[in-house]
């Protein structure tokens, strides 16, 4: 089997690649799983627009800990002018504590977004996790720390914030199931300056490997650059292949 598949979506002119959000969750058993989407879409005519997609997921198993890397690109023109350009690269390591469901997460994340504003934008945090597991709904809870360096558009800053999550798994059937995340993020030294983020996602699986994921997306940041709005929203469907 070749190393990597190129699988462009099949259900909207804003296509989309997607990976899972299900939570990560230990397995004690030495693996690897790689989940790769890739998506390219066009107009012409009436509108002329082009967009790009790329989106990696690893996740490396081991007893008591699995690590986890995501990256996500995505590019965009609009008449010939560009007016996309973001990426992020985010990297995690979770340990179990050995007390119930209790785990230790350390993370690391990298972003920039040209159109709004955030030049480079890089974390470094902590938190314990918790699951609650129920017949058919895994619930995970999440408390911790980290610490940012901004470069923004004429500013740069430091500081330290929250990161609470929660995280919510319902299974309706063996190939299908509903996944939704909140993180809440308010600064220490100034709690009217936070950011939200929530996410839901549905997933059904076309075969054991093939996926399709419906996904809304809603971003909030109580104080964000000068000419950049609060409130972002998006909804796409794509599809993802897990290796």
């Amino acid at each position: 089997m070749k190393k990597y598949l190129l699988l462009p979506t099949l259900l909207s002119s804003f296509a989309f690649s997607v990976v899972s959000i299900k939570p990560v969750e230990i397995k004690n058993d030495a693996s690897i799983d790689f989940e790769q989407g890739l998506s390219f879409s066009s107009k012409s005519g009436n509108v002329e627009k082009m967009d790009f997609k790329l989106a990696t997921s690893l996740k490396q198993y081991g007893e008591g800990y699995v690590n986890t890397l995501f990256f996500f690109y995505d590019y965009g023109e609009s008449r010939g002018q560009k007016d996309t350009n973001a990426l992020l690269f985010h990297l995690r390591h979770i340990h179990d504590l050995g007390w119930k469901d209790l785990n230790a997460e350390l993370f690391t994340q990298v972003e920039k977004d040209d159109f709004r504003d955030i030049t480079s934008k890089t974390l470094l945090g902590s938190n314990l996790r918790y699951k609650i597991d129920t017949e058919k709904l895994d619930v995970f809870v999440g408390l911790g720390v980290f610490y940012a360096w901004l470069d923004e558009v004429n500013i740069k800053d430091e500081y330290t914030s929250i990161n609470s999550y929660v995280s919510l798994n319902y299974q309706f059937t063996d190939s299908t199931s509903l996944t939704y995340k909140a993180y809440y993020q308010p600064r220490i030294d100034d709690f009217d300056d936070f950011q939200l983020y929530q996410k839901a996602q549905l997933k059904v699986n076309i075969t054991n490997r093939l996926s399709l994921f419906v996904n809304l997306l809603h971003e909030y940041d109580a104080k964000p650059p000068v000419g950049i709005e609060k409130s972002d929203f998006a909804q796409t469907t794509g599809l993802s292949y897990k290796f």
